[in-house]
């Protein structure tokens, strides 16, 4: 068995008949910001998901589906642009709706290099977008901002499965590379097409530990650790479903078992992405990191 093709139908809006959907529902999923505030509210009520992100929409999807299609209808909260309320569906929405349905959702980017994907997963401000970025100016393909969905149910490999996306670019981020900043993906022109996206071999993940300062260094780790370390950037829809959470955990066992793990740490400051980025390539091309400058 290889990975599955999935199929990704455009978000429909229209008004929603949705339960309560508080913090205090002990029967919800909470998810917090960085500011301590409510910033997800996840449900599910009979055949239906529900999903809140605060202060933009409600999102309802199928709680089943065999074949990985992806099927969702949102309300927008007054006076909030379609532009974010789909960046919502493709960034938040469909990595859990995906989890829901038996593949893995984590936090991360990824790239895709002639050897295949290379995910890079950290903590928030660890440079994963940026560093994505700059890989893509040596050539790379992007793949993921963000979300991350892997199919770790193949018996030939691996998969990362794309879905719609765009880096979420920051100032100083766009004026070192002199692009414009990017905050939400570029779809909600038209709604209605589907999206088929064929699955990409995962190669390597490469964990980023950016510093203040210091020399910068590339470990791999071993297959406890990385077992750990991947379980650390997961995301699940709800762990109440004992069954799922067990399928869940083999999957994490089966990816680390498969699939190298890195951590790069690496020092602070835009000029040094050419050295980080040269040693991400030599995770998956050994000998071969391009000789190129990530900066215009």
């Amino acid at each position: 068995m290889t990975a599955a093709s999935m199929e990704l139908h455009g978000l429909a809006i229209d008004e929603l008949n949705a339960p309560r959907l508080a913090p205090d529902d002990p029967t919800a999923v909470v998810w917090l910001g960085r500011d301590g505030r409510v910033d997800v509210i996840a449900k599910r009520t009979g055949d239906w998901c529900w999903f809140r992100i605060a202060d933009l929409a409600t999102y309802r999807f199928p709680a089943e589906s065999p074949d990985l299609t992806v099927s969702c209808v949102a309300q927008a909260d007054a006076g909030k642009p379609l532009a974010a309320v789909v960046d919502g569906y493709y960034r938040t929405v469909v990595p859990l709706a995906l989890q829901v349905y038996g593949l893995e959702a984590m936090h991360g980017t990824a790239v895709e290099t002639a050897a295949g994907a290379v995910a890079l997963c950290g903590s928030s401000h660890a440079g994963k977008t940026t560093l994505t970025y700059a890989l893509s100016r040596r050539g790379h393909r992007l793949l993921a901002d963000d979300g991350l969905v892997i199919d770790a149910s193949a018996a030939d490999g691996v998969f990362l499965q794309p879905i719609p996306f765009a880096l979420m670019i920051r100032e100083p981020t766009a004026a070192y590379f002199g692009t414009p900043v990017r905050e939400h993906v570029r779809v909600a022109e038209d709604l209605a097409p589907s999206v088929a996206v064929a699955p990409v071999p995962l190669a390597a993940v490469v964990l980023l530990n950016r510093v203040k300062s210091g020399e910068q260094h590339l470990q791999a780790l071993e297959k406890p650790e990385a077992y750990i370390s991947l379980l650390a950037h997961c995301y699940t829809f709800s762990l109440d479903d004992v069954g799922r959470k067990a399928r869940m955990l083999r999957a994490y066992a089966r990816f680390a078992d498969t699939v190298p793990v890195y951590r790069l740490t690496y020092p602070d400051g835009l000029d040094r992405l050419d050295s980080a980025a040269a040693a991400v390539e030599e995770v998956v091309l050994p000998g071969s990191a391009q000789a190129v400058s990530t900066k215009p």
